[in-house]
């Protein structure tokens, strides 16, 4: 009998094996199919494009998290609460489109026009929906690592123009600092320097080097816990 088990324990290890090492990551917001292919590569990590897109706003998130919204592969229906549960690794990325599409931006005659306050308000819509999103996730998946991303400067304006918007950049992490600060076991990642990096190696990309951030923030997440 004891031959028996032992047999049976051997047929089913690499299952076990396998099903340990099956982590999935949940990418959701302001991402686009490069950057979660890297993050598949780098993080070794199973994960899908199902409830992102580029320029993504805080508001579309929240109706798919509120909603509990549905995305359809090959016929099959995968609702945001299954993945959402299923998730070893959730990463966030939303604010900075939250703002931009209300402002006049032309970057090559280094224009940067805006309304202080439509901005003041688009950041305190921001916080209320980043506040539940995080909320929302936290209730569905109490277990997950959740990552934060900050928003970055993505323009190349001379000065005053650089200044100022650098100062919009930190309202909007302001904004999401203050949304999660009330949460455990959520990481904020700044991307503050992404800019002056991708100028000091040519051969990077902004998507490459992006999951490359994660890949590090979450090794060196996963070594201190």
């Amino acid at each position: 009998m004891k031959k028996a088990y032992f047999g049976l324990f051997i047929l089913l290890l690499p299952i076990l094996v396998s099903c340990n090492e099956q982590k999935k990551f949940l990418a959701l917001g302001n991402f686009n199919d490069e950057t979660i292919t890297n993050l598949k590569a780098l993080l070794n990590m199973d994960g899908n494009n199902y409830f992102v897109s580029e320029n993504m706003q805080s508001g579309e998130l929240f109706k798919i998290v509120d909603s509990n919204a549905s995305y359809y592969e090959n016929g099959k229906k995968h609702p945001f609460y299954v993945e959402a549960s299923k998730a070893k690794l959730i990463l966030i990325n939303v604010g900075l489109y939250d703002v931009i599409p209300s402002m006049e931006i032309k970057e090559d005659e280094n224009i940067l026009n805006y309304d202080d306050n439509l901005l003041n308000k688009q950041l305190e819509v921001f916080s209320y929906h980043m506040y539940h999103i995080i909320e929302e996730v936290r209730s569905i998946n109490n277990k997950a690592d959740i990552f934060v991303l900050s928003a970055y400067n993505i323009f190349n304006f001379e000065k005053p123009e650089e200044k100022l918007f650098n100062n919009i950049v930190k309202e909007v992490n302001d904004s999401i600092n203050d949304s999660i600060k009330d949460f455990d076991n959520i990481k904020y990642i700044s991307l503050v320097d992404m800019k002056n990096q991708l100028k000091e190696d040519a051969s990077l990309t902004p998507n490459l080097l992006l999951a490359d951030i994660i890949r590090s923030h979450y090794n060196e997440w996963c070594r201190n816990k």
